[in-house]
């Protein structure tokens, strides 16, 4: 979730130990995020998904497709460690606040940057990876009709980015 946001930073503090280009894929950094609540006990998440949907079974409270808006309490309730690893990733992760790293990466003359963004991704919207591009001019931008964040695993779009990564790299 935050490679993008870490070959950035990375990029741009240690360039001598890139030679020739950077790929960013659906990369985020650009995040304007809130402070992160305290993380609440799956117990927590669980008792709050099961007084919304008023069910004793969250599972058949949902239904068989949960929505969007309910997953992250399913992610709670039954994964472990899961509040608090994203509580982390918000707190001490780079999803947020990388600008600078972008662009540092903007005035180098001497690399190459290539970046693919999904129009349908909704973990890094869209209009993140236009950012990315307004701090790095020299950047090539391939936005992909409707893919999500996981675009690399689409039928269709990996073979596209794969065959483009390829040719980017002498």
């Amino acid at each position: 979730m935050q490679g993008g946001a870490v070959a950035a930073a990375f990029s741009s503090m240690f360039p001598h130990l890139v030679n020739d280009g950077v790929v960013f894929i659906a990369a985020a950094g650009m995040m304007d995020l809130p402070k992160p609540q305290r993380s609440r006990s799956p117990n927590e998440a669980l008792m709050r998904l099961t007084e919304q949907k008023q069910s004793q079974n969250c599972i058949a409270a949902l239904g068989p497709h949960p929505t969007r808006a309910s997953l992250p309490n399913l992610q709670a309730a039954y994964l472990p460690g899961f509040e608090e690893a994203s509580a982390s990733s918000s707190r001490e992760g780079i999803l947020s606040e990388v600008h600078w790293a972008y662009e540092a990466l903007g005035k180098s003359t001497d690399k190459r940057f290539l970046i693919f963004h999904g129009t349908g991704d909704f973990v890094v919207p869209y209009d993140h990876a236009l950012k990315i591009k307004n701090f790095i001019p020299q950047a090539e931008l391939i936005t992909i009709k409707t893919s999500s964040h996981a675009l690399v695993l689409e039928p269709g779009v990996w073979e596209d980015v794969t065959r483009r990564i390829i040719a980017f790299f002498p």
